[in-house]
């Protein structure tokens, strides 16, 4: 039966028809349908008007949150970096709000010849005692910036990528390397860093509570998920009482931040 806008939750979803596991989400500020049956895996997106730069970078995100929280894990708006330690990958996580220096963090540890398994959307899943990142895309977003406050250019540091900009506010760095020397397609995550761009830029790095690593990283990442709320808050919850977190202030230099990271890392 047709859908009424009083029939639809705050982000535009509804179950379809009434009782079923079919989601069906209207985006209203994007002008888009997206749907999706996880007992069949069938999903659609219609859409009125072209993709945006946003939506060729990360693609059909919903659909992926979805997924992955069917699959038991969480897609976090955090990003990833990391350095290969004999047959795996270790590393942590990155968190913080729009603006406070995840995806410039993650360049600068790039071009100092680290990895990422993802920056902005990661996915994270609990695979026996261990929390693991799983790369979903492989752009980095970056702000627009003045030249001299501007991340590490990437070529120059010897990564593979192809950047362009987006939206006049965003500058993306699409990764091209497929050996495994950048991005990496699995991290298995030691340290939660919760990124600090308010405090002391000479303070020491702080342990930080599970509650202050939970309330960080619930807000953005819960925001783009309109179904499955409760047991994303469950499994961040958990990733925050199990996995060490730190507080990171925002340094003078980025060179100094991957020094902060590689002393922090176990």
């Amino acid at each position: 039966p047709p859908l009424r806008r009083g029939q639809l939750g705050p982000r535009g979803e509804a179950p379809i028809p009434p009782g079923s596991s079919t989601r069906l989400t209207w985006e209203e500020k994007g002008d888009q349908v997206v749907g999706w049956d996880p007992q069949s895996g069938c999903a659609l997106l219609l859409r009125s008007t072209p993709l945006n730069g946003y939506d060729l970078v990360s693609p059909l995100r919903w659909l992926v949150h979805w997924g992955i929280t069917a699959a038991g894990g969480i897609l976090m708006h955090a990003a990833s970096v990391g350095r290969k330690e004999v047959e795996s990958v270790h590393g942590a996580l990155l968190i913080g709000e729009a603006g406070y220096g995840k995806s410039t963090t993650t360049l600068a540890c790039l071009s100092q010849g680290w990895l990422t398994c993802g920056d902005d959307a990661v996915a994270v899943i609990k695979e026996g005692g261990n929390w693991v990142a799983y790369a979903i895309y492989a752009a980095i977003k970056t702000k627009l910036a003045h030249p001299a406050s501007a991340p590490p250019d990437l070529p120059s540091a010897g990564v593979n990528s192809v950047t362009w900009d987006i939206a006049g506010t965003k500058r993306v760095h699409l990764l091209t390397s497929t050996d495994s020397q950048t991005l990496c397609d699995r991290m298995l995550i030691d340290a939660l860093i919760l990124l600090d761009p308010d405090a002391d830029p000479g303070a020491d790095c702080l342990a930080a509570t599970p509650a202050q690593a939970r309330l960080r990283a619930t807000p953005s990442t819960l925001l783009p998920l309109p179904f499955e709320r409760e047991a994303a808050l469950h499994r961040i919850g958990t990733l925050a009482s199990q996995v060490p977190a730190t507080l990171l202030p925002r340094r003078a230099t980025l060179a100094q931040t991957v020094i902060d990271l590689a002393r922090l890392l176990p």
